[in-house]
């Protein structure tokens, strides 16, 4: 039972790493459906622990190796099965390393040999599906559970093949090129993108896959679009915050190619009240800014918008913020800075806006801390859980 279940959880990943927008949607939103993705092969894997204790040696349905090709059978699916688990364990581990700080960022590969050996995992699964019809007596001794058994495996498989042929294919990819790229900070850049056939049609707050010089396959990278829909170019910032990103401030010029697959995410304040809060850390403010490009004056928003970065000199785009405020009646722009202010609570959120904060919806996008110490603060402020909406910023 523990076998089968790790099989269940790692097909259903391996589904959920398609992208498919049906599936996004189920799920409201791709940052979401990665948490679900992320957790579930956790699952998957810690089941192997128990199926490896309990599991005997031969039982009743064991076939007799005194059979050759029984014998023969049974072998190949023990042998599918090891390499399965320990391959399995492999990525784990590689997954886990970035967690471990110093010796994490020591020991972990480059992204995109990480990358590459992640794109395994679906012939590991085939494997542990193709271990489990072989040497599971209970499977083996049902038809209908055989068979159920094996729908969930060609599903899961399936899926990977189609995500493989789709990339190598550019499935779902459109060309762009980069027509222009301006240094925000030491750490951030704009790169503005042109599209080279119909652009993409994407609604405010929403990001896109994108790949620049022609890795389209290996290293497409999750950013926000910070520009409105509609826009003659698509606008992405760029933070350097691992390494490929770091790589990327000194590679993309006017004149690269890129390919932009997408576009994904459902976070829009359209799911809010009329009164709302927005709240952004740092290189968070992007989807903000989609948001205010896209409103139109005649819009009748009431929103507090609050920024918090460490210093002031790292507040990108505070001058088209201000334009926005100056252009829509009812957004307030609220900076908050760590050196001046202290880190951005709950307490001075609520001292700053008109009426009980209680009566508002709230709208967060930053690193993930900060966005569940608010998220926490907020519920004890009385703002009541499906008026608090924020993205997996963290899941990029």
């Amino acid at each position: 039972m523990f076998g089968v279940l790790a099989v269940l959880c790692l097909s259903a990943t391996l589904v959920l790493a398609t992208r498919a927008r049906i599936v996004e949607d189920a799920f409201g939103g791709l940052d979401r459906m990665y948490v679900w993705h992320r957790g579930i092969a956790t699952a998957g894997l810690a089941l192997v622990a128990p199926h490896l204790l309990l599991v005997g040696g031969h039982d009743a349905g064991t076939p007799d190796p005194s059979s050759p090709a029984l014998a023969a059978h049974y072998g190949l699916g023990n042998l599918l099965g090891v390499v399965a688990i320990v391959g399995l364990l492999a990525l784990a581990v590689l997954a886990f390393l970035p967690r471990l700080g110093a010796l994490g960022r020591l020991l972990r590969l480059p992204y995109e040999t990480w990358l590459a050996s992640h794109r395994l995992a679906g012939l590991l699964v085939a494997g542990a599906v193709v271990h489990g019809l072989f040497v599971d007596p209970v499977i083996r001794a049902s038809a209908a559970l055989w068979w159920i058994y094996l729908g969930i495996g060609v599903i899961g498989i399936a899926a990977f093949v189609a995500r493989q042929i789709g990339d190598l294919r550019g499935w779902g990819r459109t060309p762009y090129v980069v027509s222009a790229v301006e240094a925000l900070s030491p750490t951030t850049l704009e790169v503005r993108l042109r599209s080279l056939r119909s652009p993409i049609a994407f609604r405010a707050g929403q990001f896109v896959y994108a790949s620049f010089g022609g890795q389209a396959y290996w290293e497409p990278h999750p950013f926000t679009i910070s520009s409105p829909p509609g826009a003659a170019e698509l606008r992405l910032s760029v933070r350097a915050g691992g390494d490929y990103t770091r790589r990327l401030h000194g590679a993309v010029a006017p004149g690269v190619g890129a390919t932009i697959e997408g576009p994904y995410g459902g976070f829009h304040h359209d799911l809010g009240r009329a009164r709302q809060v927005w709240i952004a850390g740092g290189i968070g403010i992007t989807p903000f800014l989609s948001w205010l490009g896209d409103a139109r004056p005649a819009e009748r928003l009431d929103v507090d918008l609050f920024y918090a970065v460490a210093h002031a000199g790292d507040a990108l785009y505070l001058a088209e913020l201000q334009d926005a405020a100056d252009r829509l009646a009812g957004v307030r722009v609220h900076l908050s800075t760590d050196d001046r202010d202290g880190r951005l609570t709950i307490d001075r959120i609520a001292a700053a806006v008109e009426g009980p904060l209680a009566e508002r919806s709230a709208f967060l996008c930053g690193p993930g801390a900060m966005i569940r110490s608010l998220e926490q603060g907020l519920r004890r402020a009385g703002v009541p859980g499906p008026e608090i909406h924020y993205e997996e910023f963290s899941f990029r």
